[in-house]
């Protein structure tokens, strides 16, 4: 939830969203509960509910965190001002660190997908729609 006066989102609600980032990606998403989101980000389920009134609206913040993330290298990349070869090698650089990374478990995109099949499940609409 954000602060009008700030227009930024709250502390708790950063520790929740990056809490359940660190766990749905390392774990997966249906293997991580709710009540371990709330004890990892030394929270209360009323704080959790008050931000995100389900898991899928955490899921669906957690996948859209992970976008502006990758959006956000390419845009550091495109930023720096080199020429277009240069430019593509920086994130082509950017992407092999990622997967040479220490618990790289894939595209968190792919993951999601997997764990949501069913194609009118919104988590898997909100895959379908980054690809697009």
């Amino acid at each position: 939830m954000r602060s009008p006066s700030e227009g930024r989102p709250s502390e708790a609600r950063s520790r929740l969203l990056t809490t359940a980032t660190r766990l749905f990606y390392a774990e997966g998403i249906h293997a991580v509960g709710i009540d371990r989101i709330v004890a990892e980000a030394q929270v209360t389920r009323a704080t959790l509910y008050r931000h995100f009134p389900g898991k899928e609206d955490l899921v669906l913040a957690y996948l859209s965190e992970v976008d502006r993330a990758m959006r956000s290298q390419a845009d550091e990349a495109i930023a720096a001002g080199l020429p277009g070869p240069d430019t593509i090698r920086a994130l082509s650089r950017s992407i092999a660190q990622g997967i040479q990374s220490q618990g790289f478990r894939g595209c968190a995109f792919l993951n999601a997908a997997a764990e949501y099949p069913a194609p009118e499940s919104p988590v898997r609409q909100a895959v379908l729609a980054r690809r697009q």
